[in-house]
């Protein structure tokens, strides 16, 4: 295995993990939003990223954790070289549950962080949320190792 992690997909599954694709996620994620609207009901997206050291096996490892940790009805998408996202039909507590789940099976796990779609957000409104969330916890972890 390479220590680089590869990253390419067809359009619907990545390559090495399996995973959903990019496209296909950031689609489930529009539908996800609708039927939250239709129906009052919370998702969540989760966002798991492996450090830069990461391996091919490492990423793999998480993929499968991950896989394994979620419910059927849930989807996960590999959107970067060592981040993945999960579509979580649930509020903030079952995306919490899923990190916990998730984060003790895997070793070199750097970020996780939980948003929970609020109505009348947009997915790309969602998404950079989702990403601020996780900048401000790596500028924590950066000051803290500082310290």
């Amino acid at each position: 295995m390479s220590s680089n992690p590869q990253y390419s997909h067809n359009g619907v599954r990545d390559d090495l993990t399996n995973c959903t694709a990019p496209p296909l996620f950031y689609a489930h994620v529009d539908r996800m939003i609708a039927g939250s609207l239709r129906r009052n009901s919370p998702f969540s997206l989760i966002t798991f990223t492996l450090s830069d050291e990461a391996k091919d096996e490492d990423v793999i490892a998480l993929a499968h954790s991950i896989t394994l940790s979620m419910r059927q009805e849930d989807l996960c998408g590999r959107l970067g070289v060592n981040q993945f996202i999960v579509a979580l039909a649930g509020d903030l507590q079952a995306g919490t549950e899923l990190c916990k789940r998730v984060q003790e099976s895997s070793a070199h796990l750097l970020l996780m962080q939980v948003a929970q779609y609020e109505m009348d957000e947009s997915s790309l409104d969602l998404f950079y949320r989702l990403d601020t969330l996780c900048e401000k916890q790596m500028e924590q972890e950066t000051r803290a190792r500082r310290d």
